[in-house]
């Protein structure tokens, strides 16, 4: 009901928009909304639509347009299969389109070209797979009217279409995409947020879990240098390492088949429309391309390239091969219930908790259990989970942070 209530609300806001919402871009002029709360940019193109020959190209800046762009509703989210099945309703999007390259942003009403507000670029989380930078619960009306901050976010190609691996060959789909879709909304900040009243020398980058993981490349791979000057990762799970060319290959090898497609036929895979390509993503999640068992948590992702990805966050964490700016850094006790109870939709028995233990570190199995026994009742999902937020996100966090320490000008970590 909400969700009604509140597009009943834009809808209206935008019947009594007046020019006081225009906005000069680059690109051209755009059509804003302003409520008691805030000015809306909504659905404002960053980049050119990958979609036909540009699937799995790396992204292109958007053409000019002519006149007034309506920029008063949240476009389509990016292609992604069941987000409600893993996620609150309030983080999906309720339309998905390959064409999904686009910036929601909210500004103060009091904004204007002079004000030189900082600005926050939001990376959303979602396993790489889910969500959207326009879901209901990411809208930052209170955001910025208490905080006298721009809010920008972003969406980013996911899944098969963001990640997709084929071979080395030009036309073929090398990956990371999605991550390159972030970099070049971070640029188009950099060209256009002034108009809005922002200050692109004031822009900290902030994610959560898949954002995080991504906020931790662009602080890492050095291609985004300049254009952030803060950083803030929440919730990312460091110990979930990326793929490996070889996992990459086989993963894009079992998504080709799904498609009637052999997996360097990058021609036959561009004729596949999205829903199906969305599906065969969808459907081989689950089959196993490595022997670590923390690939079941994030299937499909970034791949260690060699330069988006040069190697792992937690690595370059090590290597002092951060930038060297102030990062915020936390986690939460709970991270992992939502993928636990997911995966074990019952009780868990004791016997297969020895064996997930066993099998996570044969060599410190022993030292695991005398630090999470098993629960004494039928089911140790709880203790599980406990485990698991503790390897994937809290200790890992606390090892980068350490590491950190020695290189970067400021560093904090928060565990709630």
């Amino acid at each position: 009901m909400f969700r009604y209530l509140y597009s009943l609300i834009i809808s209206l806001a935008a019947f009594f928009t007046n020019d006081d919402v225009v906005v000069q871009t680059k690109y051209g002029k755009i059509q804003g909304v302003q409520t008691s709360k805030s000015r809306a940019f909504l659905g404002v193109p960053y980049a050119a639509p990958p979609v036909g020959e540009m699937r799995w190209r790396p992204p292109e800046h958007p053409s000019p347009w002519s006149g007034i762009l309506d920029a008063t509703a949240v476009k389509a989210g990016c292609y992604q299969l069941a987000c409600a099945s893993m996620n609150p309703p309030i983080l999906c999007p309720k339309q998905v389109s390959e064409d999904c390259l686009y910036l929601n942003i909210w500004t103060p009403v009091n904004a204007s070209a002079e004000s030189r507000l900082p600005v926050m670029v939001f990376i959303h989380g979602g396993n790489f797979v889910h969500l959207s930078g326009g879901s209901l619960l990411f809208r930052g009306e209170d955001f910025v009217s208490k905080g006298q901050v721009i809010l920008v976010n972003v969406d980013y190609r996911l899944g098969a279409f963001g990640f997709l691996v084929t071979g080395d060959k030009a036309e073929d789909a090398k990956g990371n995409y999605g991550i390159k879709d972030q970099r070049m909304a971070l640029q188009w900040v950099q060209e256009n947020i002034k108009t809005f009243g922002g200050d692109p020398t004031k822009v900290t980058l902030f994610g959560q879990s898949a954002g995080a993981q991504s906020t931790a490349i662009h602080l890492s791979n050095g291609k985004a240098n300049g254009l952030f000057r803060n950083a803030i990762v929440e919730s990312a799970p460091f110990d979930i390492r990326y793929k490996t060319k070889e996992e990459v290959l086989l993963l894009g090898d079992f998504i080709a088949e799904f498609v009637n497609c052999t997996g360097a036929d990058i021609t036959c895979l561009r004729t596949r429309s999205a829903a199906d390509i969305a599906l065969a993503e969808h459907e081989v999640r689950s089959v196993i391309t490595s022997p670590f068992l923390l690939e079941l948590f994030e299937p499909i992702g970034p791949w260690i390239d060699g330069d988006e990805v040069k190697m792992e966050p937690i690595d370059s964490a090590h290597k002092g091969q951060f930038q060297n700016i102030p990062i915020l850094m936390g986690t939460l006790s709970e991270e992992t219930r939502i993928f636990v109870y997911e995966a074990w939709k019952k009780p868990l028995r004791l016997q297969t908790y020895l064996g997930i233990v066993l099998l996570a570190d044969p060599k410190k199995s022993l030292q695991i259990l005398d630090k999470y026994p098993p629960n004494k009742s039928t089911d140790c999902r709880d203790t599980l989970q406990e485990l698991a937020t503790d390897l994937i996100f809290t200790c890992t966090a606390r090892n980068v942070t350490q590491s950190l320490q020695t290189f970067t000008l400021v560093i904090v970590f928060i565990h709630f």
